[in-house]
């Protein structure tokens, strides 16, 4: 990779909506050698997006819970969490559970809906949480495409049907 390239990413992981012009300044390019280097990285896949970081607090959540659950059917019982309101994140392991699902909360109720949701998926055969509060920073803060639902009003029977 070219070192324009790495200056322009890096630029942009420190700022997403830094203008290419204030990069171009920085670099002694055009803005459209860097509009080009950026088009041309997103072309090979090097660049996926650009993101925002939402401050989760800020719009009612005040909980992250970590759920590790054991099941019979991973792949089904994945799909059934990518639907379930407040889950944020979906992932297989290895060890004690199969399944790591980041979700989260409002408050206590929340909470404990979002638990008792879970143990009742098909196949599940075990639920255990850790939870977090979200006065610390931490790399769930940020909202990716996925977790856009959380701007939307919630739908019937809170279950998401773009997820």
């Amino acid at each position: 990779m070219k070192e324009i390239d790495r200056y322009i990413m890096n630029e942009l992981i420190n700022d997403a909506q830094i203008p290419f012009r204030r990069i171009a300044l920085k670099l002694g390019v055009s803005p459209e050698t860097v509009r080009k280097r950026y088009e041309k990285m997103k072309t090979e896949g090097r660049i996926n997006q650009c993101m925002i970081s939402v401050n989760l607090e800020k719009i009612g959540y005040n909980g992250l819970t970590f759920l590790m659950i054991a099941c019979k059917d991973i792949a089904g019982t994945i799909e059934h969490l990518k639907k379930m309101r407040n889950i944020i994140c979906v992932a297989k392991t290895t060890g004690d559970s199969d399944i790591l699902a980041m979700a989260i909360s409002k408050d206590i109720s929340d909470l404990l809906s979002l638990v008792e949701g879970a143990k009742m998926l098909p196949n599940v055969e075990r639920v255990d949480i850790f939870l977090r509060t979200l006065d610390a920073p931490f790399p769930a803060s940020m909202i990716t495409p996925g977790m856009a639902f959380l701007l939307r009003k919630e739908s019937v029977n809170g279950i998401l049907d773009d997820v």
